[in-house]
């Protein structure tokens, strides 16, 4: 090796010597703000193509001196700053100011099992064959305490910010003390949203009011609105257009969760005009079981594709039409998913029960739900259809 354990080298009479140099920054360059569109910190990742405002390189002063003895050279290096280039992007959408928990998957490394606890820039040991590896880990913010599990995972636990702000990081997997061989470069993102709680029974419409603040909507006449699970949460609105004013705008949503337990859906409000994202809503749904008003046990033959006709009555006075909805459409397909009836009319529900066999083996017993809405939403009925397979 060129150089001792102290840092020095040796030179005989008349020899020269290429000294390498190597700079390592986790700092981004000063970009043009009118690139991004926003006056928000920037990124490694966003600085590709941008044109510089400020000082996009770093001085250096390298002196070469003799030991207790005169300096022979001094030598100024420029560096200029070049984006990172990221293996890959995580984005993680959390309600505002709510400490989270995050786990990010590591790749796989020579022996697939190591632990060890990290804080910035502390070590991973891997032992393999009696030997010991070290896999090192930089994170660019201060404040995280990472973990490391014994599962290749990496544990982030931190603090959501005030929507609508994004906390950005990234995180660097190196294999030398050293950082010289970049193994994988993470840039995480944690998107601050405003949260909506919804409770309600499986098979229940449930309508919520949604409010857009003025400051949102000053500079866009006109927003559309986009629901990440139609679904579970569809937006009330014809198009999904929605005319702003000066105080604001507000919309409403129907939630109809079709399985219990907990579900989230993000809402967006996108400027028609300039293609940027307003505002965001994070809908947390807590779906409890459902009241069910009759159940039936349907035996359907193995291998077979049949159809089967459920009696429906309009119990009320007057017509009404109804929507017939079911909560697992591979395993039971409804054919007349709307039925207009007079008043104290009886109609069929003509439903279709698909093969469930595949490559020789025997489905196991499904329970599904159907859904039946008036559509005044005054009639909400829910039945239970076990689905035995003989």
């Amino acid at each position: 090796e060129l150089f001792t354990a102290k840092g020095s080298f040796f030179l005989e009479s008349g020899e020269s010597v290429a000294l390498p140099f190597k700079f390592l920054s986790f700092d981004a360059p000063i970009v043009n703000s009118a690139v991004s569109g926003q006056s928000a910190p920037h990124h490694l990742v966003d600085v590709g193509g941008a044109v510089g405002t400020g000082p996009t390189e770093k001085r250096s002063t390298v002196i070469v001196q003799r030991i207790r003895g005169a300096v022979i050279r001094t030598v100024d290096v420029f560096v200029s700053f070049q984006p990172c280039i990221i293996d890959r992007t995580i984005r993680f959408f959390e309600s505002e100011n709510s400490p989270v928990r995050k786990t990010i998957k590591l790749p796989m490394a020579d022996s697939p099992v190591f632990r060890a606890s990290l804080k910035e820039g502390e070590s991973a040991e891997i032992k393999e064959g009696g030997s010991t590896k070290r896999r090192y880990v930089y994170c660019t913010r201060q404040d995280l305490g990472i973990s490391l599990t014994e599962y290749d995972e990496l544990v982030c636990p931190m603090l959501v910010p005030q929507a609508p702000e994004v906390m950005s990081f990234h995180l660097f997997l190196y294999m030398d003390q050293t950082f010289q061989e970049l193994h994988t470069a993470f840039h995480v993102e944690v998107h601050a949203i405003r949260s909506e709680y919804v409770r309600c029974s499986v098979g229940q419409f449930c309508p919520r009011t949604i409010h857009i603040a003025p400051q949102a909507t000053q500079q866009s006449p006109q927003l559309r609105l986009y629901s990440s699970d139609p679904a579970l949460c569809s937006i009330q609105i014809p198009g999904g257009f929605l005319e702003t004013s000066p105080m604001g705008g507000q919309f409403n949503i129907a939630v109809t969760p079709s399985a219990t337990g907990t579900h989230c859906v993000r809402l967006h409000a996108v400027d028609q005009a300039a293609r940027t994202l307003v505002a965001a809503w994070l809908v947390n749904i807590a779906a409890d079981p459902p009241q069910i008003k009759s159940a039936h046990e349907i035996p359907i033959p193995v291998g077979a594709e049949l159809m089967k006709r459920l009696v429906f009555r309009n119990e009320s006075n007057q017509s009404n039409t109804f929507v017939v909805v079911s909560s697992m459409p591979s395993v039971v397909s409804v054919r007349t998913p709307t039925l207009c009836m007079n008043a104290r009319e009886t109609q069929y529900i003509e439903l279709v029960f698909r093969d469930q066999v595949h490559s020789g083996v025997l489905a196991r017993p499904k329970e599904c739900f159907l859904f039946i809405w008036s559509e005044d939403r005054l009639v909400q009925e829910c039945r239970l259809l076990r689905v035995v397979y003989t």
